[in-house]
């Protein structure tokens, strides 16, 4: 969220422990802001309140069936039968209702992160990790400050998520895994890919080696080189820090990654051959529906015994099924 706001109207940060509690603030920007969004969503990467409930997919979150990540229960679940489903489903229409989410929030293809760029959002949702708000300073052009609404977690999408690969159709694959190497040990090639040329696209701060900055007369719209994809390439422990950022943020990381709570379907993946017909059929009836419940744009309690009815009629009971079955053999051998 903007920091400059949130400072202006001096919001109780500390005092939002659930969603819930993010309403005193989204109801002061609307009220004082109107050129601004107070919560921006849009249809491009699921920055719902729906898509950041702690559930494990099992590998793909576009086939349905989840387990709860931190409740310690292996049962595979129907989400949108689930309380959990329905509770966030009713604060999201709260808030659309108030004005507080963009009314095209079911069909905006806009990133969040670009709308607060041009100065029009006040708060959204990502993925966090210690530090995220600074790291994205540098493309917003606000000062940003987070608040961390779900614990840690580990599942298989998580980690396979994190990992580079070499195509089975390289051509010269030993190359590529040098280069893989090269980006987790050689601390000069990894900057040069993530902040471009020393001088030009950056400059060291005076006496510190591992802090940088933008050179003089450049700035977060006039930059020519942010990639932005530090923790895509390699070992991002090899990073620089711009100088905006925490000097303890790799040692606060390491202490984020250690207190992740592991899914108890950690390494599992779900094999759906034997159903593609119903992810085929289940995930139609999801771009009909989740959209307009995500964004509140929709009643849930109307909605949801609809979405259930086509779900089941899709052949989701299926999926589930398969699922459930598939993962307690895992389990069984684990």
């Amino acid at each position: 969220m903007r920091q400059d706001l949130a400072d202006k109207y001096k919001l109780d940060l500390a005092a939002v422990k659930t969603w819930a509690d993010l309403e005193p603030l989204l109801k002061t920007i609307k009220e004082n802001e109107p050129g601004i969004t107070p919560f921006y969503m849009s249809n491009t990467n699921g920055n719902g309140l729906l898509e950041n409930l702690d559930w494990d997919y099992l590998g793909d979150a576009s086939v349905p069936g989840v387990i709860s990540k931190t409740a310690g229960s292996t049962t595979v679940l129907n989400e949108v039968e689930t309380a959990e489903f329905k509770e966030a489903a009713e604060l999201a229409r709260k808030w659309y209702q108030a004005g507080y989410i963009n009314s095209d929030a079911a069909t905006s293809n806009v990133f969040p992160k670009d709308q607060a760029k041009a100065g029009k959002a006040f708060m959204w949702t990502d993925g966090m990790k210690p530090g995220k708000d600074k790291e994205e300073e540098g493309y917003v052009g606000f000062p940003l400050t987070q608040i961390e609404m779900t614990q840690p977690t580990i599942t298989t999408g998580d980690a396979s998520g994190a990992m580079l690969a070499i195509s089975r159709s390289s051509e010269q694959p030993e190359k590529a895994m040098q280069v893989i190497n090269l980006l987790h040990s050689d601390k000069e090639i990894n900057n040069l890919l993530n902040f471009g040329i020393e001088g030009q696209h950056y400059v060291k701060k005076d006496g510190a080696d591992n802090i940088i900055t933008l050179p003089d007369g450049v700035d977060a719209n006039s930059r020519t080189y942010n990639p932005g994809a530090q923790w895509q390439l390699g070992n991002q422990f090899l990073n620089y820090l711009w100088d905006n950022e925490d000097p303890q943020k790799w040692e606060k990381f390491k202490e984020f990654n250690a207190k992740g709570v592991k899914s108890p379907a950690l390494g599992f993946t779900f094999n759906s051959q034997s159903v593609k017909n119903e992810i085929a059929a289940v995930n139609n009836v999801n771009k009909q529906f989740k959209p307009g419940m995500t964004s509140g744009a929709v009643d849930p309690n109307e909605m949801i015994p609809k979405y259930l009815e086509k779900l089941k009629a899709a052949g989701i009971d299926k999926i589930i099924a398969a699922k459930q079955e598939q993962l307690d053999a895992f389990l069984s051998k684990k």
